[in-house]
């Protein structure tokens, strides 16, 4: 933070304001340098705090975990806070880091196969008799752990339980109402909420680590609509503000993973009823598509966008340009 006067103790803390002219002018202009750090640092937030009438106040910044570190600064140091100084890293310490970093995308892919294998489980048959026809997941994975305490029992985890969730495709409002959770139970170090029937069903799953799953399966049909899918999208990712607040970091990235199935014995190419409810199909289901991130809110509705233009693609549709979605409401 700038325009905080710090004390003399040991360590120093938080002393009076000293308000720095034109904050917001200044955070604008550190922002812009940002940029030139290498990777860049996604989530990285500086923002002004006007405490005065004529435009003076404090310059806040938010730095959160980063998920491509060691970073490197234009004069191609990487530093590293030491005390009350950022000091350039030695050798070893920038392998340490490197090291650390491969651990961590280690685990987030290991989360993803965990997810994909218990999904695929859902359409394996036995003896020779489908389990379910089609479905798809979307599994959330933190770049960082999170230490959550125990979930079952704690109410509000998944976003818009019984609720429409509206967004604008191209200006054109859209509500959609989810599947209502109707069951909750407990699992190893996490939770499930889930509604099943005979033919089909849907389970939002829970981890004390930050992770979140969702899963969509039936046998009664071999249809989807773009519509469910994205509102469970949404639900996923408003799913995730609720646990990363719980965990104290509300702008942690996550990696986020979509992966469409069919049963073997289903003849038919999985099809997919669009906007006007013309009929799509992913001839190639199973199909996963490419990984999708974002960290703070307002990265949510380019995610949304990013899935579309990906899933029609996957499609086979000639649609020149991206189209553009947004959610409503946050």
């Amino acid at each position: 933070m700038l325009g905080i006067e710090e004390t003399k103790s040991k360590p120093p803390t938080a002393g009076e304001i000293r308000p720095i002219p034109r904050c917001h002018d200044l955070a604008e202009r550190l922002s812009r340098s940002a940029h030139a750090i290498d990777p860049p640092i996604r989530g990285l937030l500086i923002g002004g705090i006007e405490v005065a009438a004529d435009g003076s106040g404090v310059v806040v910044f938010r730095i959160p975990e980063s998920s491509a570190a060691p970073h490197r600064a234009p004069d191609l140091h990487a530093y590293v806070r030491r005390d009350t100084e950022s000091t350039p890293m030695s050798m070893r310490e920038i392998q340490d880091v490197t090291l650390a970093t491969r651990a961590r995308g280690e685990r987030i892919e290991a989360r993803f196969q965990e997810a994909s294998h218990k999904f695929s489980a859902l359409f394996g048959g036995t003896k020779g008799k489908a389990v379910s026809a089609v479905g798809y997941r979307i599994t959330a994975i933190p770049a960082t752990t999170l230490s959550l305490p125990r979930l079952f029992g704690r109410q509000g985890l998944v976003a818009y339980n019984n609720q429409f969730i509206s967004v604008l495709i191209e200006k054109q409002p859209l509500n959609v109402q989810p599947t209502p959770l109707t069951q909750t139970r407990a699992l190893v170090r996490g939770v499930e909420f889930f509604f099943a029937r005979n033919d089909s069903g849907i389970a939002y799953r829970i981890y004390q680590d930050g992770s979140v799953e969702f899963e969509f399966w039936t046998a009664s049909r071999t249809e989807l609509h773009i519509r469910w899918i994205i509102a469970e999208l949404i639900r996923v990712t408003k799913t995730v503000d609720n646990v990363r607040s719980l965990g104290g970091q509300p702008d942690l990235e996550y990696s986020v993973e979509i992966e469409f199935s069919k049963n073997s014995l289903v003849s038919e190419a999985l099809v997919i009823l669009g906007w006007n409810d013309g009929r799509l199909e992913l001839a190639t289901a199973p199909l996963t598509l490419p990984r999708l991130s974002f960290g703070p809110k307002t990265e949510i509705d380019s995610l949304l966008s990013d899935f579309h233009t990906d899933f029609f693609d996957a499609c086979g549709t000639n649609q020149r340009d991206p189209i553009q979605i947004r959610l409503i409401g946050t």
